[in-house]
């Protein structure tokens, strides 16, 4: 018979919103944590405001890592390092709480989590390279900005967004207490939910793709933002290139109506057309295109296979 989890179900409804299929993929990323799925090469990202869950789904993950002994506490900062990183030795879930912040490429932790060797700088020992066996956990009240425009880091990236603040009155401060008691519980909840462990797999992947991903995203990535307004066709006849800034060229050429995007947006340093492609690029794979890109000559200009979903209402939600 299961043992009773009433402080992990409270929670899990809290968190989840009461949505069934968030709450299964909250359920999945546990499970990863517990039974530390290092090669499905994903890592965790829990963002929201102060007071939503995101310390207790901290302390879980410790709980079911094993306790301090299984896991370390670095920033992503800290992870760039060779000797601050030495702290991932033996461990099976590496966590950053209340990470700060943080704007870089996220070399390391694509490399980490793909299952690439990296370097270590032990004091009182020679330097070595190892593979890290471990579950990565970022929390904090924003997303982080990994500055890539290949997909390596995004194709890893598993996105929680907890919305919920909990009041003042309804805080629990013994909940935590009340879940480590529940910990045989909650472990016999997570593998009974999935005898198949490809399952949970599956539900990280759908969560990864999520709207609720895509938008946290956004508020961080403005080409994904853009991207949103426009959708890429079979038939290579849509937009331009172009880069004109001519009055009325928006409506005509991708990059203007980028920049035109930009001045609207009030975003300073817009991208260089040929950045901008990539990025554009790797947007459309972000938001589930079918269709990639792409472009022919006709009458000696670049014409591409991407189309506004609504110019009229684009260019006034742009303008207002």
């Amino acid at each position: 018979m299961a043992t009773p989890t009433p402080n992990f179900d409270k929670w899990l409804n809290w968190v989840s919103a009461g949505d069934e299929q968030k709450k299964k993929r909250i359920l999945a990323a546990l499970y990863m944590i517990l039974t530390n799925r290092y090669e499905w090469q994903l890592f965790l990202e829990i963002t929201g405001e102060g007071g939503t869950g995101k310390s207790v789904f901290n302390h879980l993950a410790k709980i079911l890592a094993g306790g301090d002994d299984n896991t370390a506490a670095l920033s992503l900062k800290d992870l760039e390092s060779p000797i601050m990183r030495c702290g991932l030795i033996d461990k099976t879930l590496c966590y950053s709480p209340d990470q700060e912040s943080y704007i870089g490429d996220g070399g390391v932790l694509r490399s980490i989590t793909g299952g690439d060797s990296v370097s270590f700088r032990p004091l009182y020992r020679s330097a070595f390279k190892d593979i890290v066996k471990a579950i990565f956990l970022i929390t904090g009240n924003s997303p982080i900005i990994f500055k890539e425009q290949k997909g390596g880091t995004s194709r890893r990236r598993v996105i929680f967004q907890f919305n919920k603040v909990v009041n003042e009155s309804n805080k629990d401060y013994k909940l935590k207490d009340k879940l480590e008691r529940e910990a045989g519980g909650i472990v016999r909840l997570l593998l009974d939910a999935f005898p198949e462990p490809m399952a949970a797999k599956q539900l990280l992947e759908e969560q990864k793709a999520s709207e609720e991903a895509i938008k946290v995203k956004e508020e961080s990535d403005h080409i994904l933002q853009f991207a949103k307004y426009f959708e890429a066709r079979e038939i290579i006849n849509g937009l331009t290139l172009g880069s004109s800034r001519k009055d009325g060229a928006h409506r005509t050429a991708l990059h203007s109506s980028y920049l035109y995007f930009c001045d609207r947006m009030g975003i300073i340093n817009p991208l260089q057309r040929n950045r901008f492609r990539q990025a554009f690029e790797h947007a459309l794979k972000e938001r589930g295109s079918l269709q990639p890109l792409r472009t022919r000559i006709k009458d000696g200009i670049n014409v591409t296979n991407i189309y506004y979903i609504d110019m009229i209402n684009t260019l006034r939600d742009w303008d207002n």
